[in-house]
């Protein structure tokens, strides 16, 4: 992960709500690591994704954390240029292999 100590990642124009108001307890974080099902969350951890809108819409990356629960969660997603960006669920689409 590119993102250095203390470094907050970029947020996309998407997300329009503050991350402390639906974060993952620590056992949906370790669950979300372990690949096992979470309510409401469509990927799992490391997952390939595409970016289909928002701030990043055409970058592709991997799944790093869950960092905010809901309507429409919120991934830390490390993109292959090598930054960290904040994007919801709705924004993401697997990638093709």
């Amino acid at each position: 992960m590119s993102k250095s100590a203390g470094s907050t990642p970029a947020v996309g124009a998407s997300l329009n709500m503050p991350l402390d108001l639906m974060r993952p307890t620590h056992a949906q974080s370790v669950a979300f690591l372990s690949h096992e099902p979470l309510s409401g969350i469509d990927f799992q951890h490391n997952a390939f994704v595409r970016v289909v809108s928002g701030e990043h819409v055409g970058d592709s990356g991997s799944l790093v954390s869950v960092e905010e629960l809901g309507d429409d969660p919120v991934y830390l997603v490390e993109l292959e240029s090598n930054k960290d960006a904040l994007i919801r669920q709705s924004c993401l689409r697997l990638a093709e292999a």
